[in-house]
């Protein structure tokens, strides 16, 4: 009887699509000692497990479009009338005093650093590099993406989930090391000499999702 069931509803439903039927057909007599439907229980457990590991962007495009394109932001000097061009339109679109300041400032940091950084990404696959090394006047750093660059300082491995995490301040750099949620081959003082020159562009984010419009994006940093 257990494995005649149709195990896609859980991948289209989830968890919520097994049907109420479905718990009587497990054979369960302690008293008698017969046996537990094991290989239901495994495979739908696999299943709904799978489901729950959705990566958060789409694709490398999707990616690109979010952290490449936020990453994009402080590579030079803006101004508010940037800001108003990109968002001005959007209903949430406020002018905070220091918040100009502070894209700027980071973007100085950055060039400061005179460094460069590869991200690889899983989940989707995908490279993002940072390069502070030679910029032009006027240029803090450049964003390339899909390029990796020619000996850089640091590079670091991680997934497309843990790095909008990161960027959302969820994510401890230092424990992401040790529990190699990021690996790192380079550096790792210079990784972490980073984190705080980028450390004021953790709530930057989440107005920008806020003013790309990527609400399942930023419920994704409250749960």
């Amino acid at each position: 009887m257990c494995s005649n069931i149709d195990f896609s509803l859980l991948e289209r439903g989830g968890a919520a699509a097994i049907p109420v039927s479905w718990l009587v057909c497990f054979p369960l007599k302690i008293r008698n000692g017969a046996s537990f439907c094991f290989d239901l229980w495994w495979k739908g457990r696999k299943v709904w497990k799978e489901g729950m590991n959705v990566p958060i962007f789409r694709d490398d495009v999707h990616f690109y479009q979010v952290i490449g394109e936020f990453m994009n932001i402080a590579t030079r000097e803006r101004t508010w009338e940037e800001l108003r061009a990109w968002w001005g339109h959007h209903p949430a679109y406020y002018e905070q005093g220091n918040e100009l300041e502070q894209i700027n400032r980071i973007g100085e940091q950055i060039r400061r650093s005179r460094a460069a950084f590869v991200f690889y990404l899983t989940d989707p696959e995908a490279v993002i590099s940072i390069d502070a090394r030679r910029p032009t006047p006027g240029e803090h750093y450049k964003v390339l993406f899909g390029r990796e660059l020619d000996q850089p300082d640091v590079a670091i491995v991680t997934t497309g989930d843990v790095a909008h995490q990161f960027w959302g301040g969820n994510i401890s750099v230092p424990l992401a090391l040790i529990t190699g949620k990021m690996r790192v081959k380079g550096s790792k003082a210079k990784a972490l000499q980073l984190l705080p020159r980028i450390v004021p562009a953790f709530p930057l984010y989440r107005r920008y999702l806020e003013l790309i419009d990527e609400p399942a994006l930023l419920r994704a940093l409250q749960t």
